[in-house]
């Protein structure tokens, strides 16, 4: 996984982004940091713990379009290529095959 992650203004300054409560913009911004190199976390719970969000910031940010929820629990961040790119040298796919396929 990259220790770097970028976030496009283009999502970031959006209306829809913005009116997002507080916390769910936390927890977006969390998910898209510790996601893999496709976009894909299975650790959503655990960001929830440590930013002290809730299953409403969650639920908002499903609701809105900006994370797609799978039903084994992995979670796909919607914008992911246009936050960020990553080298064909850099990439290491994701372990979420199921999920992507999908």
């Amino acid at each position: 996984m990259a220790e770097r992650r970028m976030l496009s203004k283009t999502i970031m300054n959006s209306d829809n982004f913005l009116e997002l409560p507080i916390g769910s913009r936390l927890l977006y911004y969390d998910l898209v940091v510790n996601a893999d190199d496709d976009g894909f976390t299975n650790s959503v719970k655990r960001t929830m713990l440590l930013d002290g969000t809730n299953q409403d910031d969650l639920d908002a940010l499903i609701k809105s379009g900006f994370i797609i929820r799978f039903d084994s629990g992995v979670c796909a961040i919607r914008h992911w290529n246009l936050h960020n790119h990553v080298q064909k040298d850099r990439y290491k796919e994701t372990i979420f095959i199921d999920e992507k396929n999908q």
